[in-house]
Parts: structure tokens; C-alpha cells; sequence
């Protein structure tokens, strides 16, 4: 067999230019497979309109969350998508909105306080520990 330079090249060439067109088909076909949904939004106080920030926001049934941004948004971008989604913060009253199975959504929140009351706590003043510390020391001194 008689091999010129050109026709090396083009049996090099081949092999690359196959295995380009496996990869770029293999991505193409793996992008549609993965396909994900996209749920934004924003939490803010009903009462001010103040956003909250680090609220968690959690797709219910599912170990998918994420807390709020300074503004109160949040993006999730989960692989699968719940019948619903939670939005908890510190102080204000846990809300739940169920979820469409469309691929791109945007879900609000305004959440309400909660109101609660502390027990009343008592502080009884008693002596200070370290005085009876300093006598017990004072006295063991004056008998050495």
C-alpha cells in the first residue's frame, strides 16, 4: 500500500472528525435528557412590603432548597419538579403554593407575622456568689 502525506492526513483527519460528530450528538441528545425546570421569585413582608432576606425556600417532598438573597429572591433550578413549594422564615407564619409542571415559573410570597408571647420571666436579686467567695478568703487569711 502506497501512502502519500495527503492521504495520511485524511485517515487521521476521519477519526477526529467522527469522534467531534459522536460528541457534539452525544451533548445535544444528553441537554434534552437533562432538561430542567427553572422556578423564581421573590418573599416579602405582607404588612411593609420589606423584602426578607435568607428566608428557606424548600420544594416539599424533596431535599431541593435554598435560602432568599439580600432582595428576598430566590432561584431553584431542580432536575424534577414537586407539587408544591415552602417558604419558612423566623417570626412569620410558614406558607405553602402548589406548583404547575411548567418548565419556567415565577412564585411570590408575602408572608405574615406570627405573633407569639414570651412567658413573663422573673429575676429575683440575690447576694452576688463572689461576695461569700472573698469572705470565705478574707477569713482564711486572718487566721493564718
Amino acid at each position: 500500500m502506497n501512502l502519500t502525506c495527503d492521504s495520511f492526513i485524511l485517515l487521521v483527519k476521519i477519526p477526529s472528525m467522527l469522534r467531534y460528530l459522536l460528541f457534539t450528538g452525544f451533548f445535544l441528545f444528553s441537554t434534552s435528557v437533562w432538561a430542567q425546570f427553572t422556578i423564581k421569585g421573590k418573599v416579602t413582608d405582607a404588612e411593609t412590603g420589606d423584602p426578607i432576606p435568607f428566608a428557606n425556600v424548600i420544594l416539599k417532598g424533596t431535599t431541593t432548597g435554598i435560602t432568599t438573597d439580600f432582595e428576598g429572591n430566590y432561584f431553584l433550578s431542580p432536575s424534577a419538579i414537586s407539587d408544591s413549594i415552602t417558604v419558612s422564615y423566623l417570626g412569620y407564619i410558614r406558607q405553602t403554593k402548589a406548583l404547575r409542571k411548567d418548565p419556567d415559573q415565577t412564585v411570590n410570597f408575602q408572608l405574615r407575622p406570627e405573633s407569639f408571647e414570651l412567658e413573663a420571666f422573673v429575676f429575683e436579686a440575690g447576694e452576688n456568689p463572689a461576695f461569700e467567695i472573698i469572705r470565705r478568703a478574707s477569713d482564711r487569711r486572718k487566721k493564718l
